[in-house]
Formats: structure tokens, C-alpha cells, sequence
């Protein structure tokens, strides 16, 4: 009489092919990755819209400000007491700004334990400082040549495209004024010293910059350092 065959137990049914249940998990590896990929580069152009709608309106502003702002671009010593007024206190704020800000550098970059944030702190303020200078130098060619196409005028080419240049690139580094708190502070968090003088550490830059748009929007607003 034959035997009659036991019935599998369902441990036993369910491991009865573990590789091909690897396999087919496996397998689907490329197609999350492909999704991940897809969600990420959606993302990065759904953040690159807004940037390229601000980049093409600066560019515009270029060529606004070279047409009708370039008497106050090329030569700001001759306007009025006015205007001298606006642009020493737009001046000055960028100079102390520029101040707090490179100081507070100078700190992140010297601290061996530097948090995530530093490192960001540091590509933006690269990043932003030669976006400001190439703004500058392209405003400073616009304003020049229009100002030059005027029958009469007369400028030093050079010595505007340095000085705007350089304007703009104390602009695009004082943009870096908050980062750079936020990432001294972490840096100090970092290596223990939150309770040890790190806010005396952060505030001491800040000090610093506005002594300094103090001490230079009165002589700018009196004609002289232009």
C-alpha cells in the first residue's frame, strides 16, 4: 500500500523559494531609485523657477538703473544734498554689514569643529560675493556707457567699474549677515562653549559693523570719501 504524503506544514510553504522572493525584491531597486531621482529633480526645478525669475528681473534692473540712474552711479559726489543723504546711508549700512559679517567668517573658518551650517555659511558667502561682483560690473559698464553717450560728460571708466564692482560685492556678502550668526553659533554649540562667551563671540561682530555704518554715513552725506 503506498504512503500517503504528508502535507507541507505552511513554514515550510512559505520558505519553499526564499530566492526568488530575494530576487523579486531586488528587483525592484532600480525602479525606487528611479523614483527618488525623478522627485529630486523635480524638486530642483521647481526651486530653480523663482531664482530664474529673480536673476532675469536683476538683469532687467540693469538696464533700467544704466538709463535713468547713472548721473548717481557714475558720480554720486555731484548730486544733490539729497541723494548724497540716501546713498551715504545705503553705503554705510553695506559697509557694516560687510564688517559683521567677514569678522564672523574669520571666526568659523578658524574653529577646527565646524558645524554644517559654517560649511553652508561658507559656499554661500563665496557664492554671493561674486554674484555682487558681477552684478556691479555689469551695472558699472551700463551706467558708464550711457553716461558717456551724453554730450559733455566726462568720468574715469575705470575708476567706476572698480568702484561699483566693489560695491556690489560688499552687497552680496552683507546678504550674508544672518547666516553667518546662525552658523557661529552652532560652531560655538558645537565644541561646548553655548554657555562659555558664545554670545558675547557673536555679538561683538555685530557691534563692530554698526560702529562702523555710524563713523561712515556722516562724512558721506557731507560730500567727503566719495
Amino acid at each position: 500500500m503506498p504512503k500517503k504524503k504528508r502535507p507541507r506544514s505552511r513554514r515550510n510553504r512559505q520558505t519553499k523559494n526564499p530566492p526568488d522572493r530575494a530576487n523579486a525584491t531586488f528587483s525592484k531597486f532600480p525602479t525606487l531609485l528611479q523614483n527618488v531621482t525623478d522627485e529630486k529633480r523635480e524638486l530642483r526645478d521647481r526651486k530653480n523657477i523663482p531664482r530664474a525669475a529673480i536673476a532675469l528681473s536683476l538683469l532687467a534692473a540693469i538696464v533700467v538703473a544704466g538709463q535713468y540712474l547713472d548721473p548717481y552711479i557714475t558720480a554720486p559726489k555731484g548730486q544733490s544734498t539729497t541723494a548724497q543723504a540716501v546713498l551715504a546711508f545705503i553705503v554705510g549700512v553695506l559697509m557694516g554689514c560687510t564688517v559683521a559679517t567677514l569678522t564672523i567668517a574669520f571666526l568659523t573658518i578658524s574653529l577646527t569643529d565646524r558645524s554644517d551650517e559654517a560649511l553652508t555659511f561658507h559656499e554661500k558667502l563665496a557664492q554671493r560675493a561674486a554674484l555682487g561682483a558681477i552684478y556691479g560690473t555689469l551695472l558699472a559698464i551700463r551706467a558708464s556707457a550711457h553716461q558717456l553717450g551724453r554730450e559733455g560728460a566726462e568720468l574715469d571708466l575705470i575708476d567706476v567699474v572698480a568702484r561699483v564692482t566693489m560695491l556690489g560685492t560688499l552687497a552680496g556678502i552683507s546678504t550674508c549677515l544672518l547666516s553667518s550668526i546662525k552658523a557661529l553659533s552652532r560652531s560655538l554649540a558645537a565644541i561646548r562653549m553655548r554657555d562659555k562667551g558664545s554670545f558675547t563671540l557673536v555679538a561683538i561682530p555685530c557691534v563692530v559693523g554698526l560702529l562702523v555704518a555710524i563713523g561712515i554715513i556722516p562724512p558721506l552725506m557731507h560730500g567727503r570719501g566719495w
